[in-house]
């Protein structure tokens, strides 16, 4: 009928969803009937039950449902997209009645069901029917559904948490549990490093800072801020380049927690110290501050030893002996750069363990570290051979970082040899 079309098209805005979902609701509600090959009202007193929004009517299909609404909230915490097996083990309800409350969902047309290789999995109808079952449950049932979420995801689905711990973070925070979130942000912008995403990592680390805040414990906070510094200090060098604003406050408040952590005889800091002296070493080497450069490496050597971690050994001897090449001190850098390199292959490692940690694959810094000082010694042909490793390597263990390195060293060695088309040939 005219008023019925008249009435859906100005409450609908000509909304595909929401003329859909307004159609559905007339129906279930049995506010129209068919007359004479016409939908009409049953009665015309009763418009003023069609609901005014989409919103609206997306929550009196919810709150019709018989006991699906709580397992609908649930998976809207999930998302759009939500596995089967994640919403059976985030969930308080048994199996049987998960079962039977989706289909429940898919018989009113809110959810559709996937088929995947490996599993279940189920997607609502538009992302707006997910919003309106997540917006529907209280403050305490989200907080609650996420900590679930997250616990379940922590337990049972650990190769997923390893390739997105930002998703678990996410969950956590939306759970008021902000050391966890910090914990996993932290862990998301050490694997975006490691895959040369310090993008992704800078926008990590600063939604860690604003969860910090929320942490009332002073030293709590502090360690949390030593974690995020750790990685913030070369991440910021990345992105925003050597005179980032933010690196010299940063650096100063480092050094006011460490003391406050020392004064205090505080060791729980000393899991993020390495990664902070590697921080602050790179904070001073690109800002031409030899002196205090060669203190910070010297500072990671001994915290090497302290430790008795063979990464951090090499890795801090490798910083020592650019120091050393830096300062022209050619045979120091020699030695230790050869002795790590050989350390490195005798230990067998496969340059994840320092990409991972630091963002960089010691064996390929150290052999183009190499062929510079072979260059400087006038050892030609040894520099050619390291720096041709160099770049074999960091294309073997596929490093973005240390291959644009070993690459812009190359164009630099031919350039001083005056191999002007070698030149135009790396660049290419």
């Amino acid at each position: 009928a005219k008023q019925l079309i008249e009435l859906l098209i100005e409450r609908t805005d000509g909304i595909p969803l929401f003329i859909e979902e307004l159609a559905s609701t007339l129906r279930k509600q049995k506010l129209v009937h068919k007359v004479n090959g016409t939908i009409e009202f049953i009665d015309n007193d009763k418009q003023s039950l069609v609901p005014a929004t989409l919103l609206e009517s997306l929550q009196q299909k919810l709150d019709s449902l018989s006991f699906a609404k709580g397992t609908a909230q649930l998976a809207a915490t999930i998302g759009r997209e939500f596995d089967y097996k994640l919403l059976v083990l985030s969930s308080d309800k048994p199996e049987e009645q998960i079962q039977s409350d989706l289909n429940e969902l898919i018989a009113n047309e809110l959810v559709f069901k996937q088929r995947q290789v490996d599993t279940d999995a189920y997607i609502f109808k538009h992302a707006l029917v997910r919003d309106a079952s997540y917006g529907s449950a209280t403050q305490e049932l989200i907080k609650r559904n996420h900590l679930n979420i997250a616990h379940a995801l922590e337990k049972h689905f650990v190769d997923y948490v390893n390739k997105n711990p930002f998703s678990l973070a996410e969950h956590f925070a939306k759970a008021d549990n902000y050391n966890a979130a910090i914990k996993y942000a932290v862990e998301a912008s050490n694997l975006a490093i490691s895959q040369s995403g310090e993008y992704y990592a800078a926008d990590y680390l600063e939604r860690a800072m604003v969860w910090n805040k929320h942490i009332p414990n002073k030293e709590e906070s502090m360690v949390n801020e030593l974690a995020i510094y750790a990685l913030k200090i070369p991440v910021l060098m990345v992105c925003e380049g050597y005179g980032a604003a933010e690196l010299e406050p940063i650096a100063k408040r480092s050094k006011v927690i460490l003391s406050y952590f020392n004064e205090h005889d505080i060791e729980s800091h000393e899991q993020y110290l390495f990664k902070l002296l590697w921080g602050i070493f790179l904070l001073n080497n690109n800002r031409f501050s030899r002196k205090e450069a060669m203190q910070a490496s010297l500072a990671m050597v001994n915290m090497a030893k302290k430790n008795a971690d063979d990464v951090q050994a090499i890795f801090s001897n490798v910083i020592l002996g650019y120091c050393h090449m830096e300062d022209g001190e050619n045979n120091k850098a020699q030695e230790l750069l050869s002795q790590s390199i050989e350390d490195y292959e005798r230990k067998g490692f496969s340059g994840a363990e320092f990409v991972e940690q630091f963002g960089l694959d010691a064996k390929s810094f150290a052999l183009t570290i190499l062929s510079k000082t072979y260059f400087t010694l006038g050892y030609s042909q040894e520099s050619q051979e390291a720096i041709k490793e160099s770049v074999e390597w960091a294309s073997q263990i596929n490093h973005a970082g240390n291959l644009s390195y070993s690459y812009a060293c190359l164009a630099t060695l031919l350039f001083n040899k005056g191999d002007k088309k070698g030149v135009i040939a790396v660049e290419e």
